[in-house]
Order: structure tokens, then C-alpha cells, then sequence
């Protein structure tokens, strides 16, 4: 008698490559539509972490300075080569780039435009993204300095006793816009303490002009400093 050998035969289950390109394309979509989200917190919280640093790092060279020199830096006692003298002391600087009070300039940092020119094409835009920036320069103008890990460190003198002081916290990397990168703080005469700079308490306009999501005006964002410090994490979580 004769016994039939039979061969067994194993199927395995497989997706058909119609099925792979669908699950990729919806792979694709739900990416296209996610990734952008995560993208921007990355984005803002390493904004975060640059405005904090620098607020840090500001604020000790000041408290170095008051005890070290014996005085407080206000609008009228940092004038000049003093201001660069003291700013390179107590800084990490790379290089100086302007002191209007006596007209030095470095064309290296800002190319032969001139100071204006330089500024324009770098912060041209308000905190809203909306608006062009409009004599924004004039608050970041009376001295300049590229520290040596990038952030540009800008003075004002010429807004009442209290010295102003400006900082990009990432320097000249993107996206160099007024709330986002570009802060201005004020140095208090008295206390020494460096706190937001509020244009609204100089000014008779809406209190939601100068940090605003919505308004126009091209100082949009002078004021941001205010609210950034007030709760870091919220602000920079809800940027426009």
C-alpha cells in the first residue's frame, strides 16, 4: 500500500502595497499636521531659555558693576568710553560696535549703512509680525555690543535718568522680532533693579498697544518685557 506524502504548505499574511502607501500617506498627513505644532514649542522654548539667560546674565554684570565701581549706571554716568570701558569689563564682549555719544562706529558689525540701516534690516517687523517697525531704532541706539556667545547687548540713554538697555538673546539668528528675541529693559537709577520697560506708562495710548497680538502700531512689542517676566513659561507658550 501505497502512503501519500503530502507537503504542508504555511501562508503568512502580508500587507498588500496598496495597504503600505496608504498607511504611509496617513502617516504623512497626520505628521504634516502635527509637526509644525511641535516645531514652534521647540522654537519658543528655547526663546524661553535664551530671555531668561539673559535677563541673568544682565543682571549680575549690573549688581558686579554697583558694588565693584560703587555706583549705580544710569543715563548720565554711562556716557561714551566709559559705557564701552565698563560693558567690556563686566561682559564676555566680542566686539563693540557703536557708542553714538562720541560717533564710534565698526562698519564690520553693521556694514556701511550705518547703525540705522544695519537695525532696519534685521528688526524690520513688530511683535505681531504684522506691522513694519516704525523709529524703533532710537530706543536701542547709544551703544552696541556682540557678546561672545552671540546675543547683542544695545544701550539707550536719552529716555529720562533711567539707563535703558536692549538685548537680542540669540543675536543675529531668526527671528529678531520686538517679543520674541528683542527685549528692552530698564535700569532703575535708585535700586539698580533691571525690570521690563513699559512704554505705557509714558504714553496716553491703549495699555495693549506695545504688547499686543492684534494692534498695529509700529512700536508693537516695546513693551513685552513687562509680561515676559512676569510668567516666562505662559508668555513665551502663547506667542503670536
Amino acid at each position: 500500500m501505497e502512503i501519500e506524502q503530502r507537503e504542508s504548505v504555511s501562508i503568512k499574511a502580508a500587507f498588500t502595497l496598496a495597504e503600505v502607501l496608504i498607511t504611509l500617506g496617513i502617516i504623512g498627513v497626520v505628521a504634516a499636521m502635527t509637526l509644525p505644532a511641535v516645531i514652534n514649542k521647540i522654537q519658543h522654548k528655547q526663546l524661553e531659555t535664551a530671555f531668561k539667560k539673559s535677563y541673568s546674565v544682565i543682571s549680575q554684570a549690573i549688581q558686579r558693576i554697583a558694588q565693584e565701581e560703587g555706583e549705580i549706571p544710569t543715563a548720565y554716568s554711562l556716557a561714551g568710553i566709559k559705557s564701552a570701558d565698563l560693558v567690556k569689563k563686566y561682559f564676555s564682549v566680542s566686539e563693540s560696535c557703536i557708542i553714538a555719544s562720541n560717533g564710534m562706529s565698526n562698519s564690520s558689525c553693521m556694514g556701511r549703512g550705518g547703525f540705522n540701516t544695519w537695525f532696519y534690516s534685521f528688526y524690520s517687523k513688530t511683535y505681531n509680525k504684522k506691522t513694519v517697525a516704525n523709529n524703533l531704532h532710537s530706543w536701542f541706539d547709544d551703544g552696541m555690543f556682540i557678546l561672545s556667545d552671540g546675543k547683542i547687548i544695545f544701550l539707550d540713554k536719552s529716555h529720562g535718568d533711567n539707563l535703558l538697555v536692549g538685548v537680542d538673546t540669540n543675536g543675529k539668528k531668526a527671528p529678531n522680532l520686538l517679543g520674541y528675541d528683542l527685549f528692552l529693559f530698564k535700569l532703575n537709577y535708585q535700586t539698580g533693579a533691571l525690570v521690563g520697560y513699559d512704554f505705557r506708562m509714558d504714553s496716553i495710548e491703549d495699555e495693549n498697544t506695545y504688547c499686543s497680538k492684534t494692534s498695529t502700531d509700529g512700536l508693537n512689542g516695546l513693551s513685552c518685557s513687562v509680561e515676559a517676566l512676569k510668567n516666562p513659561s505662559e508668555y513665551f507658550k502663547n506667542l503670536p
